[in-house]
């Protein structure tokens, strides 16, 4: 019970997290559970994965809008009031009335903007890429609390499993002295005292089934589905992957997401090469001018190709900003590296858990067998009055409690390979 409580800890702040996820579902009563149900429901089940979707949704909503630099540009400018002080052309033929409307209509036709647009659009694939490896670092913070509460539910199952062998055996005992004693040839004390040690196992078993039923609540929330106390969770039959990588973790991705997005926020990137683009300008005067030859003038019409050439300004803080790229580059090449350090630790420490655990087992056999015989034999020697109940009930808990040992250890075993497998990405 003591390595009950702190996991339960954990899964209680785990619970928070994900207080806004609700059981849609209900298993069967009879059916069993695997862990990879559980997960791939889990991840179903969590709002945050929605988010996936949503990021990929504004990412084609903003490269859209960053095409519309390929699309015709106009521009209608309109001016309409008195000029004064405008000189007398009437000697020339002309004349300039002083109320005078005029309008301008500019069109412009993108053909080559340096390779900007394109660059922008880059950066866009790139943030969304970033956001969603982000995502992608909470679902597996996820399964691993998954993880975490199903391997707890194994493991009070397990133990209520053991602490059910020793209630049958004091059961079986109890009424064996019961009948012993109404017929005098045992002592109702004796009865009186595994009565006792029967209550203080069923104690025991209360605990373990309130810790349990926790569990199931919590999973269930977690996976989107109601647990029956009846559905049967299987043992995972975890296989440890060979190798040292990491490459399959989210957050190695998120890394290299990372470094792409610093690629495309490069400064160089169409700023400072020139931009070509079809022009037209149209000019409308209201009311007409009258010409020296008699005609009238109105309007203007001009088109040609415009290239426009940023010389100065940017070109001249680009060389600055290239370098506090390569050095936020180089911030996230030292943050990987860390990780990766990380990584290789736990995994040392895992495998000598690992090993740990297996040499554990082993000595919970051996102490098994020799709680069992001594057992087995004191029972006998109490039946036969040469040892008081009170050893043969001593015995009977160290075996239970050993058997419970093990279980927890086998439990401890599973959790930390899949922690391993965890740390390689899989």
């Amino acid at each position: 019970m003591k390595t009950l409580r702190p996991l339960l800890t954990v899964v209680w702040i785990c619970l928070s997290l994900g207080a806004g996820l609700h059981p849609t579902g209900r298993l069967a009563a009879q059916e069993s559970l695997c862990l990879d149900s559980c997960l791939q429901w889990a991840v179903q089940n969590y709002p945050l994965v929605e988010q996936l979707q949503l990021i990929d949704r504004s990412r084609d909503y903003n490269i859209k809008n960053i095409n519309t630099g390929y699309i015709l540009h106009a521009n209608i400018t309109a001016f309409g009031g008195y000029m004064e002080g405008l000189p007398d052309l009437s000697a020339m033929g002309m004349e300039v009335e002083p109320w005078r409307f005029a309008g301008i209509l500019q069109v412009e036709q993108p053909i080559w903007d340096g390779g900007r647009i394109e660059n922008q659009k880059k950066i866009a694939r790139a943030e969304a890429e970033v956001n969603k490896s982000a995502v992608e670092i909470k679902i597996a913070e996820l399964k691993e609390k998954v993880s975490e509460i199903y391997f707890g539910i194994l493991l009070a199952q397990t133990q209520r499993e053991q602490l059910q062998l020793q209630t049958e055996t004091l059961e079986q005992s109890l009424k064996t002295l019961q009948s012993a004693a109404k017929a005098g040839s045992a002592f109702t004390s004796d009865a009186d005292a595994v009565e006792v040690k029967l209550l203080q196992t069923e104690q025991q078993g209360i605990q373990l089934r309130r810790s349990e039923r926790a569990y199931r609540r919590m999973l269930s929330i977690f996976i989107g589905r109601t647990i029956p106390e009846t559905t049967v969770l299987e043992v995972p039959a975890i296989v440890l992957r060979s190798g040292r990588e990491f490459d399959n973790r989210p957050e190695m991705a998120l890394f290299e997401h990372r470094k792409r997005l610093l690629d495309a926020y490069n400064p160089g990137a169409g700023e400072v090469l020139p931009r070509v683009s079809l022009q037209g300008m149209g000019l409308l005067t209201v009311p007409q001018l009258k010409m020296p030859n008699g005609g009238d003038w109105n309007h203007l019409l001009l088109g040609g190709i415009n290239v426009s050439w940023p010389i100065g300004g940017r070109a001249y803080t680009m060389g600055v900003d290239k370098k506090r790229l390569k050095v936020e580059k180089d911030q996230v090449d030292r943050e990987k590296e860390s990780f990766e350090m990380g990584q290789r630790i736990n995994l040392t420490r895992q495998t000598e858990l690992l090993a740990q655990w297996d040499e554990l087992i082993a000595y919970d056999d051996r102490i098994i067998d020799i709680l069992a015989r001594r057992t087995r034999t004191l029972e006998a020697r109490y039946k036969n009055g040469v040892v008081p109940i009170a050893d043969w009930l001593q015995a009977v808990s160290e075996e239970s409690a050993a058997r419970q040992n093990k279980a927890l250890h086998e439990i401890q075993k599973m959790m930390t390979s899949y922690q391993y497998n965890r740390e390689l990405g899989y």
